[in-house]
């Protein structure tokens, strides 16, 4: 179980190490770099929202890790918006299979008049159901300041609080909030369950390089070609 345990904590620690979330202004598959898979979510944002700050990206990675992307740029605006996590392939992460996202907006409409309220925004795949529902039945395991705390204060370059971490992703992977490839998505402001948002989930995989094998036996079939057509040429 340690070994378990460590495994997976270190396949996590990999996805943070190495994603980075960015955002466009324009819906398009992100250009990857080398070997990475990207998950992506695309979402529009309700006008007359405020900003949604300190954006995250969770991803599920086909070796059983999990990873999350975040960046000094993670502020989401009314309209179109779009953060990609990129994962490195190879033993480390696999590639991307699923994913959610998590913010926070300071302030909602209906709030009580005095300080302002930070509230917890999480884009996944809710059911209609679910939308009825408030945190704590969502998210059982961990409070909604605590997370909106890690969320506002642990520095880039910086894991999560490991238990608060695995105790939000176990609570979503419950309520069935990842989301695969064309997955519909909602953003959802808690704890009042204030649809703010749609959007959905991209998936890219890393571009196919041919095998050496495979690239030398086209390379014999054009010289073959090639070898004919001259041929052909000297007994016309």
């Amino acid at each position: 179980m340690i070994l378990q345990n460590a495994i997976k904590r270190g396949a996590m620690l990999c996805g943070f190490l190495a994603a980075i979330c960015t955002s466009g202004a324009a819906q398009a598959a992100p250009i990857l770099p080398a070997g990475y898979s990207g998950l992506s979510l695309d979402f529009t944002i309700g006008a007359g929202f405020n900003p949604i700050t300190n954006m995250v990206v969770f991803v599920k990675q086909s070796n059983g890790g999990d990873g999350y992307g975040r960046s000094s740029l993670s502020t989401a605006f009314p309209g179109f918006n779009e953060f990609t996590a990129f994962v490195p392939g190879g033993g480390c992460c696999g590639v991307a299979v699923s994913g959610f996202g998590a913010g926070v907006i300071a302030g909602l409409p209906g709030d009580p008049l005095g300080p302002v309220i930070n509230h917890l925004v999480v884009f996944g795949n809710f059911s209609p159901a679910q939308l009825a529902l408030d945190y704590t039945a969502l998210f059982p395991s961990i409070s909604e300041s605590k997370w909106v705390n890690d969320l506002l204060t642990t520095p880039l370059g910086t894991p999560y609080p490991t238990a608060d971490y695995f105790a939000f992703i176990s609570d979503a992977k419950a309520a069935g909030l990842y989301g695969v490839n064309g997955t519909a998505i909602k953003a959802v402001a808690f704890s009042t369950g204030t649809v703010i948002g749609t959007g959905s989930v991209l998936i890219t995989l890393p571009a196919t390089v041919p095998e050496p094998m495979t690239l030398a036996m086209f390379g014999a079939g054009l010289a073959g070609a090639a070898a004919l057509r001259r041929r052909k040429s000297k007994l016309a």
